[in-house]
């Protein structure tokens, strides 16, 4: 599996979670079993339905660890990703 850095993101560039995965041969439901959260959690993360930041620090932690990140870059990343779906209408 290749590892995903942080780094390689320009600071502009926000990080799609849909990205990341298909980058990492992942599927949602797959990084659902990876994690042990439910599918419905992760679906719902990635697809922008769900907060990150509103999740238990324990599903930030599964979900970061098994992407490679720190939960800060995780959670930086989901807040640039909101900020911009709330200006650019």
């Amino acid at each position: 599996m290749t590892k995903i850095r942080f780094s390689q993101f320009s600071e502009c560039e926000s990080m799609d979670l849909k990205k990341l995965l298909k980058e990492k041969n992942l599927t949602s439901r797959q990084l659902s079993d990876l994690c042990q959260i439910p599918y419905s959690t992760v679906n719902d993360i990635i697809n922008g339905k769900r907060n990150l930041a509103k999740c238990t620090a324990e599903t930030v932690w599964k979900l970061a660890k098994q992407l490679d990140l720190s939960m800060e870059e995780l959670l930086i990343q989901e807040e640039k990703r909101i900020s911009f779906e709330l200006y650019k209408s």
